[in-house]
């Protein structure tokens, strides 16, 4: 599957960050001693009767970068074998990361590769030259681009000339530098059929095809090698003759070019072996023992070459997923363990470099440790109290202790185990690629967090799971005037409530709608006077401000509720904008039964909190006229409204941000707009 967010309503256009400075403004006001204060923490101070400042702190103040909670797309985690202290992982939403004490602490390490507006760095493999550790290599997804460092990940120059980059994506998912000569690299590469066959083709997912390219000067130039159908990841190089490679083709999330699954024919490669450098191929598959064609980890071992250790993943034959190994170079392969379940697949293999007995194999939420080499296995729960481990797409064990693993998770997020896999820490600090849906915050001592369905209790240096592991889009945080304690409520994406009145250590969840089993977004309105009266509305999945994709906007959402006990009871509010998304609503900061939504068909405002609604058309013609070279905006009379917010300190100034990327404001109250300059 690719993991794509439901949740666009977060922006990755300059006009939405536009509007999130302008909600920053609105989130932190000051306190008597002039400290920031979140936005519970105003609604708190407004009801104790705590004076207000009029200072900004984006302009006063400092910011401090927090990594975020766990989440992103990850994929490779490498030690330094030199100094295992040092380590990089990849992420497919945010990059190269670099930790300098043994995983504690993250790092962004992307100096020098390309950056895609609305998408960032976006690496997924790396892997550190086994002749000079100062020397580091890394492949990005869609792009295709093969980048270097000399200086341990400090800097990256691009080192792909000779790749095939023709119109479409292209992703680098393995790169291995030759065990005898340091000038030879080899890459495995996807290749995305918008490449190959010129359209989206989707099987049970994308169907992909798989490269695999040589250099023979240190990635100064590539050689295609080999074109298949499915993607290339793992490449060994045997040191004893590296004229001997091994490539495994296949991953869980993507369909191989050759398979039809609504017929059965699950399609894939196996495991490709050269003898002569990369010029012909030998495929390993079923005549070989394998169980399936979707190899998605391959390790080999560091005492003997001929051994080699691989996972095979769904799709397979019922009973063919699991760990396969083989003592003579691939001839033949065993299976020594079974994965957890029918359509479970096995992901990621691993063998201990200083204790070449230790084996490790993991699957979704579970890890298992052979300390025999393979002949009897030990499972354990992967993940830390509060979070599952998630599909472990790369496990690494330092070279100095055979029971000290990483895991990197395909949800994004290392987790790190001491004991060999039976119990887990965190060890994402400052690294995360999560799209962060929804954040809140609660003022006092250590400045309590919440962010996506995780809480920290130290402004962000460190979170924890809470509330539930599904994905959570909407949550607030805040503390009643008459001391009855942290209260939270937080939106699912499936139209579930989730209300705690113990700051999180117990939960309550009620179904509000019901979405049929499809993900929608989520949103959050307060009355400020009244901390017990909530909104809630829910847009149509895929619904947000990307340019030439907003489409969903026009679908119907499901509806505008409201809550006037603290979330416990919710009423559906009859609105005339029920057939499209309702994105966003502001209640105003003096006058509670005013109120403005943003919807796919304009903006609207309420008098009489929400119980009826007029159609605010000024803001249509200023919308319209914004998106005047944008075709899909003229072919509309009304515009989409994404967000609408009131400037925290006159509330007769009102933000609406609409596509495509236009900030509207009305510095009077809301009867004359006009777009922000």
């Amino acid at each position: 599957m690719k993991i794509e967010s439901p949740y666009r309503l977060a922006g990755m256009l300059i006009a939405l960050l536009a509007l999130l400075v302008i909600m920053a403004v609105a989130t932190r006001v000051s306190s008597r001693d002039g400290s920031a204060v979140p936005d519970a923490g105003r609604l708190q101070a407004v009801a104790e009767g705590v004076p207000i400042l009029q200072t900004s702190p984006l302009i006063t103040g400092t910011w401090k970068r927090l990594g975020g909670p766990p989440g992103g797309l990850g994929y490779d985690i490498r030690m330094r074998p030199d100094d295992p202290d040092v380590m990089f992982v990849t992420d497919g939403f945010v990059g190269e990361y670099k930790s300098t004490d043994g995983g504690q602490s993250w790092f962004a390490a992307n100096t020098g590769m390309e950056w895609t507006p609305g998408a960032g760095t976006t690496a997924y493999c790396t892997t550190i030259d086994p002749h000079n550790h100062d020397i580091v290599w890394t492949g990005l997804q869609l792009s295709g681009h093969i980048y270097r460092s000399t200086d341990n990940g400090e800097t990256w120059q691009q080192r792909d000339n000779g790749l095939l980059f023709e119109a479409g994506p292209r992703s680098v998912r393995g790169i291995t530098v030759d065990p005898v000569d340091p000038d030879i690299v080899y890459a495995g590469l996807e290749v995305s059929s918008d490449v190959w066959a010129g359209q989206t083709i989707n099987g049970r997912m994308e169907k992909v095809k798989g490269e695999v390219y040589k250099s023979l000067d240190a990635g100064a130039n590539w050689t295609r090698i080999w074109y298949g159908d499915n993607l290339a990841r793992y490449i060994w190089v045997d040191p004893r003759n590296n004229q001997r490679i091994y490539v495994s083709t296949g991953l869980f999330d993507r369909d191989a070019a050759n398979s039809d699954i609504p017929t059965g024919i699950w399609g894939g490669v196996g495991i490709l072996r050269s003898d002569d450098g990369g010029e012909t191929w030998t495929v390993l598959d079923e005549d070989n023992g394998l169980g399936g064609l979707y190899v998605p980890s391959l390790f080999m071992h560091p005492v003997n070459p001929d051994i080699l250790v691989a996972s095979v993943t769904y799709p397979a034959d019922p009973g063919g997923e699991g760990v396969y190994v083989t003592y003579n170079g691939g001839d033949t392969w065993e299976k020594v363990l079974s994965a957890p379940g029918q359509w479970a697949g096995m992901d990621a293999v691993e063998i201990s470099t200083s204790n070449p007995n230790v084996w490790y194999a993991a699957a979704e939420g579970i890890v298992y440790r052979s300390d025999d080499a393979g002949e009897n296995w030990q499972s354990f729960f992967m993940g830390t109290p509060g979070r599952g481990g998630g599909l472990p797409i790369d496990l690494q064990v330092d070279p100095r202790d055979p029971y000290r693993i990483f895991e990197n998770a395909y949800g994004g997020g290392n987790i790190l185990s001491t004991d060999g896999g039976e119990t887990w820490v965190d060890a994402s600090r400052g690294y995360s690629g999560a799209n962060i849906a929804t954040i809140d915050v609660l003022a006092g001592a250590g400045w309590r967090l919440f962010a996506n369905q995780f809480r920290s209790d130290d402004g962000g240096d460190h979170w924890t799971g809470t509330i539930t592991t599904t994905p959570i889009s909407a949550i607030a945080a805040y503390s009643p005037a008459d001391g009855s304690g942290e209260r939270i409520i937080a939106a699912g994406s499936y139209g579930t409530i989730h209300h705690s009145s113990d700051a999180g250590q117990s939960w309550s969840s009620a179904q509000v709608v019901d979405t049929l089993g499809a993900p929608f977004a989520a949103f959050f309105a307060l009355d400020p006077s009244n901390l017990l009266t909530f909104y809630l509305g829910f847009p149509a999945g895929g619904c947000g401000p990307t340019l030439g994709a907003p489409g969903a906007c026009s679908n119907p959402g499901k509806g505008l509720f409201r809550s006037q006990d603290g979330g416990t009871d919710w009423e559906e509010l009859d609105v005339p904008f029920a057939d499209v998304s309702t994105m966003s609503l502001a209640v105003h900061p003096d006058d509670p039964r005013r109120l403005y939504a943003g919807t796919g068909k304009g903006l609207y405002s309420s008098l009489d909190a929400g119980e009826n609604w007029t159609h605010v058309e000024a803001v249509d013609a200023v919308a319209l006229s914004a998106g005047s070279l944008n075709a899909e905006v003229i072919s509309r009379t009304v515009p989409y409204i994404f967000d609408v917010a009131f400037d925290p300190f006159d509330s007769q100034v009102i933000y609406v941000t609409s596509e495509p990327g236009a900030v509207i404001v009305s510095r009077n109250g809301g009867t004359i707009w006009e777009q922000a300059a």
